[in-house]
């Protein structure tokens, strides 16, 4: 609950004052990534004994813990880019176009036309305001359609719109993503009205869009950021949609 100032100054007596932990072992847990950000990759070299950081994760009963190197820690840019370069289903891939370019306030052709196909439109459109939108014309569809290829070399509107009308398509997608944020990505579009449960929606809605916190990070495609419990929401809910 402390503020930035409050959590450097806590650091500074833990560590680096006069009186404080130097020399000495400390074990530390915290749900605070600015903490871990601030230890291992900025004051790392300050910190004696060198510091470790580890990422706890419990899955299926499963207890797991990975290590946080110090290039772990990335902004979310260059994550972003990182896992559109990797061996990912278009889909995903834009996703994660769709928010390097919202890290950049970059709502232009590119923004949105991964929007369109996310929210399930039919035929690109340009988002006017929070409630209105247009068609895209032909010039302006082609010029995002390359400008995206830049990145994801056979994009096609039409092939990825008829992934998001797939259900059968989503629900294997949904199932073999490896990691939490991806799988909350696929349940974002398959639910297109959102879910119900105020927790679900609103993971959804922050890893969907870009906040404050995201200037560094770790990469969500190497460490489950998404707690298991969010999933197993999810997991629910598409149930009843397969039942219907």
């Amino acid at each position: 609950s402390f503020d930035g100032h409050k959590k450097f100054a806590l650091t500074h007596l833990l560590f680096l004052a006069e009186k404080s932990f130097r020399n000495r072992t400390v074990l530390l847990l915290t749900h605070e990534f600015n903490m871990v950000f601030d230890i291992i990759k900025v004051k790392i070299r300050d910190i004696n004994p060198k510091p470790n950081a580890y990422f706890l994760n419990t899955k299926n009963g499963v207890l797991t813990e990975k290590e946080i190197q110090r290039d772990d820690i990335a902004t979310a840019k260059a994550i972003a880019n990182k896992n559109i370069a990797s061996d990912i289903d278009n889909l995903l891939k834009l996703v994660y176009l769709r928010r390097e370019k919202e890290i950049d306030d970059d709502k232009g052709l590119v923004w949105n036309m991964a929007s369109s196909i996310l929210h399930k439109d039919s035929v690109p459109t340009i988002r006017i305001n929070e409630k209105e939108k247009r068609n895209m014309t032909v010039d302006e569809k082609s010029d995002a359609t390359q400008l995206i290829r830049m990145n994801i070399p056979n994009f096609d509107y039409d092939t990825e719109y008829q992934k998001t009308q797939n259900i059968e398509f989503l629900l294997n997608l949904y199932n073999s993503s490896e990691n939490n944020f991806e799988k909350l990505q696929v349940f974002r579009i398959i639910k297109e009205s959102n879910s119900e449960n105020p927790i679900v929606k609103k993971f959804v809605n922050e890893c969907y869009h870009i906040g404050n916190d995201y200037v560094c990070q770790l990469n969500p495609r190497e460490f489950d950021t998404v707690p298991q419990f969010v999933i197993e929401k999810c997991d629910e809910e598409l149930i009843t949609i397969i039942d219907s």
